[in-house]
């Protein structure tokens, strides 16, 4: 696809366009961010099988490494920003696990432009997950090998006094969702944000809190059928040949952080999916916390949870809920619970280890029927590296 080889050349004529804008301002310092993690790190369900009287769960270690590198340069009222993430999991046995080996990249590029009381930017976003291709037809149903592309025109202004800061992003976005064409989707979407901040106290007391709230609209036109099914559960569904799926995705979040003495996060979502296909319509909860606390001897511990509850027009969707893709390597798309400890052994390095376990969010359907269905945890340590160069 060429807007996937787009990226350099859009990178260049964004930096020739701050290096001309910014050769009259005082002269700018970029700034650099690194980040690592490496270590081994245990799968009790490798291949993420739903749990059911058949299902075979693949318990398994692994090697797992991640990385964010970062560049950031104001140049004046021009500003570039530059980002990389990727990581890859290797586990270390052969046969059906060896369809679960992951390597994903994921990269950023963003500018903007400041206009008096206003800035005006864009950015662009690519994610793309490899895995072995596998002849098995049941082990590609269980990848989730993807490719996504985004890009975004972006008109934003800061707090001032009682008004909020503004966000508003308007674009376009494409998937590719390699096992299954039939989920291949793109178009338009856009989003609106507000945020305030609110600071209190001095010196080592001091704190923040940020409350936010965003609403997405996206518009998703699928390669594959839309679904037509009878008006009864009884009753089955099929494809319908004279027409592609076509969804209207809306998301509304709302979010509280704190940072202080601790740093603190809490969010809750509510997403409506409306679909030309009967089995895809649906409305998602979804109700989050993140903490970390400083503890003894350089020690600190964080803690997350994740709950999500889902309500289909249809019992027939709960045999496949279709979930939307996340593009995060360690993240599903379902309920978890994570903590997470790690120690100081300098400015820049720290052992850390990190259990979490994930379960299938709670579906509500007409029949009152709410299952497990899917159970793994994972637990990881290793060492972590980090670089900040505004902090040497």
């Amino acid at each position: 696809m060429s807007y996937f080889r787009a990226g350099p050349k859009l990178a260049l004529a964004l930096w020739a366009l701050l290096a001309i804008g910014g050769a009259r301002e005082a002269e700018s310092v970029p700034r650099w961010t690194a980040k690592a993690e490496a270590g081994p790190e245990y799968d009790s369900n490798a291949l993420r099988v739903a749990q059911d009287d058949t299902a075979v769960l693949l318990p398994a270690p692994l090697l797992r490494c991640s990385t964010d590198l970062g560049f950031e340069l104001n140049a004046g009222r021009q500003a570039l920003a530059l980002g990389y993430s990727g990581g890859a999991k290797l586990f270390l046995r052969g046969g059906p696990i060896s369809a679960a080996h992951e390597h994903v990249h994921r990269a950023t590029l963003g500018a903007s432009w400041h206009l008096g009381p206003a800035r005006l930017g864009v950015q662009g976003n690519y994610y793309d997950v490899f895995q072995p291709r596998q002849d098995d037809p049941a082990l590609t149903a269980l990848q989730r090998d993807l490719r996504l592309a985004t890009g975004l025109l972006r008109a934003s202004t800061g707090q001032r006094r009682a008004w909020p800061a503004l966000i508003v992003d308007v674009g376009y976005q494409m998937m590719h969702f390699k096992p299954d064409a039939d989920f291949d989707f793109h178009g338009p979407l856009g989003s609106a944000s507000a945020r305030w901040q609110l600071y209190a106290g001095e010196g080592a007391g001091a704190s923040a809190w940020t409350l936010g709230a965003t609403f997405t609209l996206g518009r998703r036109w699928f390669s594959g059928l839309r679904t037509v099914c009878a008006r009864t559960n009884q009753g089955g569904c099929f494809n319908d040949l004279r027409a592609r799926r076509a969804d209207w995705d809306q998301l509304l979040w709302f979010q509280l952080g704190y940072e202080g003495a601790a740093t603190a996060l809490w969010w809750y979502g509510v997403e409506l999916n409306g679909s030309n296909s009967d089995d895809q319509r649906y409305v998602r909860h979804i109700v989050g916390m993140r903490f970390t606390v400083p503890l003894v001897w350089a020690l600190y511990a964080s803690a997350e949870s994740v709950l999500q509850v889902s309500s289909f027009r249809r019992s027939a969707a709960l045999e496949s809920t279709n979930q939307p893709f996340n593009p995060l390597l360690d993240e599903e798309n379902r309920s978890r619970l994570s903590a997470y400890v790690g120690r100081e052994l300098g400015p820049r390095w720290a052992l850390v280890a990190r259990w979490t376990v994930y379960v299938n969010e709670s579906i509500a359907a007409t029949t009152a029927l709410t299952r497990l269905g899917f159970f793994r945890q994972t637990v990881f340590a290793g060492v972590r590296y980090a670089f900040d160069s505004e902090l040497r």
